[in-house]
């Protein structure tokens, strides 16, 4: 695999991670496909949508962390798995401090 293509992902995680939409996007074409479908969400198209639909799920929690799991070189781009760990503090105080729920998916 390409190190500039593992060196994208990473940077587009990590701005994730500090919540810096602009940068993360910045990686992605103007044609990508997040498919959320497994989630009931549906299929977002473009970039731009993409990005809102993006900013609006990590906002939504108080913690949200993008762990990089796997990705494979497919030549004209890259495809990764990536954990998702994500937490909404509750209106009172919680004693244990874990995640509300985490998740896995894929993107290409």
């Amino acid at each position: 695999m390409s190190t500039e293509n593992l060196e994208v992902v990473r940077q587009a995680i990590d701005a994730y991670n500090r919540r810096d939409f602009e940068a993360g996007m910045a990686f992605y074409s103007a044609d990508y496909v997040f498919d959320a479908t497994h989630r009931g969400f549906g299929v977002f198209e473009g970039r731009a949508l993409a990005r809102r639909v993006a900013e609006a799920w990590v906002r939504a929690f108080d913690e949200f962390e993008i762990d990089l799991r796997e990705v494979s070189d497919l030549g004209n781009g890259v495809i990764f798995t990536v954990h998702e760990a994500f937490f909404q503090a509750p209106t009172h105080t919680s004693r244990t401090g874990r995640p509300l729920s985490s998740c896995s998916r894929t993107a290409r």
